[in-house]
């Protein structure tokens, strides 16, 4: 092989990995997502949550998030385990972790599919623990997005 063909195989492998080589997978139906246990302690988990995997679902896959939809994404929120994490010179807890986990389960006219998922926050003081549930409730929709653009939905 020449420079050029290498450099152009190169190039090709380097966007492949930056980009989708083909489509997420697409529903027909409006999708609504529903908690449908939420054994979480921390009243804000809930709302962030469910906003980050609809938001999430939205612009990653692309489809349809509505309160009615006829397919449905159903969580079941665990609850929360808080952690120390870190301590001061004087061995004092100084940083906690917030860790969340439950199920997802997906239900459309194509199937029906179940996935476990789990996600964590860092925060210092009781100021930093809405990001700290951001943070875990984004990494949930993330890991969730992800097991959805796997499923053999039509592409």
């Amino acid at each position: 092989m020449n420079r050029f063909t290498l450099l152009m195989v190169m190039l090709c492998l380097i966007l492949s990995a930056c980009y989708r080589v083909i489509a997420p997978p697409q529903l027909a139906e409006a999708v609504s997502i529903s908690i449908v246990s939420n054994e979480a302690r921390l009243v804000r988990q809930q709302s962030l949550l469910q906003h980050s995997i609809a938001e999430n679902i939205h612009q990653d896959l692309g489809w349809h998030i509505h309160p009615t939809g006829p397919a449905s994404l159903e969580i079941s929120i665990g609850e929360e385990i808080i952690d120390g994490v870190a301590e001061d010179n004087l061995g004092i807890t100084s940083r906690w972790e917030v860790s969340i986990e439950g199920q997802a389960v997906l239900k459309c006219a194509q199937g029906t599919w179940s996935h476990s998922f789990s996600s964590v926050g860092n925060y210092s003081n009781r100021a930093d623990e809405h990001s700290a549930l951001e943070i875990a409730s984004d990494g949930v929709a993330r890991d969730i997005t992800a097991w959805l653009e796997t499923l053999p939905l039509t592409r």
